[in-house]
């Protein structure tokens, strides 16, 4: 009932009453685990990841989650393989658009438009996977898809910074410097909605196209 009436704070009260008497319960650790991303509690995240993953090593959840985790400490070998443990028993497009991205961002761009295509083939309604491709496009410099790509995840997630940081990259390969400027101004003012790799791209960005216009 506290989950259906979206509180939060009763139903993480209730799903830890209930892990004191049934500490191997999966199904209630991985609602718990939820709730800590909901909330974004990332102490709290970790010990429970931690406690899904002892009882199952293998969880598709828990390697999803740790692998963000992973990802947040720099430990991308790390989070590859968590990644490619969760997709083996759940071919969910979620983990297809992590992994894809995880790969893209390494310069794996074979096997990363690979599964961001699989990705995509589960749900078109995805900005994140929209994204992912228009930024994989983008790199392999397959610009008339990366446009389509791009316009479709604007469709879906159009304030998202790094859906627009990425059209202001394919205006700069187009040539349309002032264009690809005025956008990418704007987001010099919203670093926290950025990843520190995606502000450093933004601040060398500007300075490419301050210099051409």
């Amino acid at each position: 009932i506290a989950m259906a009436n979206n509180d939060l704070v009763q139903a993480r009260k209730f799903f830890e009453r209930y892990l004191r008497y049934r500490p191997t319960d999966k199904s209630a650790m991985e609602q718990l685990l939820k709730l800590d991303m909901q909330g974004g509690n990332r102490d709290a995240t970790e010990e429970h990841v931690r406690q899904l993953l002892e009882v199952d090593p293998r969880n598709a959840l828990g390697n999803l989650v740790l692998a963000a985790l992973q990802t947040f400490r720099k430990e991308f070998s790390l989070a590859e393989a968590s990644l490619r443990i969760s997709l083996e028993s759940w071919g969910d497009p979620i983990v297809l658009n992590e992994l894809a991205w995880l790969l893209a961002s390494r310069g794996e761009y074979v096997e990363s438009l690979a599964l961001i295509k699989e990705s995509l083939a589960f749900s078109e309604k995805s900005g994140a996977a929209w994204d992912t491709a228009g930024y994989i496009y983008l790199q392999t410099g397959n610009l008339d898809e990366a446009e389509k790509a791009i316009q479709k995840a604007l469709e879906l997630k159009p304030d998202d910074a790094e859906v627009i940081l990425h059209m202001a990259m394919l205006l700069e390969k187009r040539g349309l410097y002032n264009q690809a400027e005025r956008l990418a101004e704007g987001l010099l003012t919203r670093p926290s909605e950025l990843t520190p790799e995606a502000y450093e791209a933004l601040r060398e960005l500007m300075k490419r196209l301050r210099a051409n216009t």
